[in-house]
């Protein structure tokens, strides 16, 4: 897998925010943590955006959409994780312009068809700028 693709995982589950984190650094994926919706925005306004942002339904803070709000960018970049998935959530996250959407627990396979993605569509080493 191309080492070049750099992720953002929002996450405020330090054993799921880490057990994405190891998955993504496994494929050659350069990847930054967030635990609130604050720290993530934090670190989406200091520039160089990430190709893609895994992040968290429900934050402390907020919630993933927000995170599109607060960085217009990130649409269609942006894999909504959960570990309640239901439909409703899911077409929401689709209608509201993310990218993807999985369960937790994560499974590598699913996770490389997703890096994958990002790889092949150009993506690079960050989204567009907005």
């Amino acid at each position: 897998m191309d080492a070049k693709l750099r992720a953002l995982v929002v996450d405020p589950d330090e054993h799921a925010l880490r057990e994405l984190a190891y998955l993504l650094d496994s494929l050659g994926v350069r990847v930054e943590v967030a635990r609130r919706l604050t720290e993530a925005s934090a670190r989406l306004s200091q520039g160089d955006p990430p190709a893609v942002v895994f992040c968290s339904a429900m934050l402390e803070d907020g919630d993933w959409c927000e995170l599109c709000r607060l960085a217009p960018s990130l649409v269609g970049h942006v894999v909504v994780t959960t570990r309640l998935p239901s439909m409703r959530e899911y077409l929401r996250a689709m209608d509201e312009g993310a990218r993807d959407y999985i369960a937790r627990p994560f499974a590598l396979r699913e996770i490389e068809r997703i890096v994958r993605s990002f790889a092949s569509s150009g993506a690079g080493s960050q989204a567009r700028a907005a």
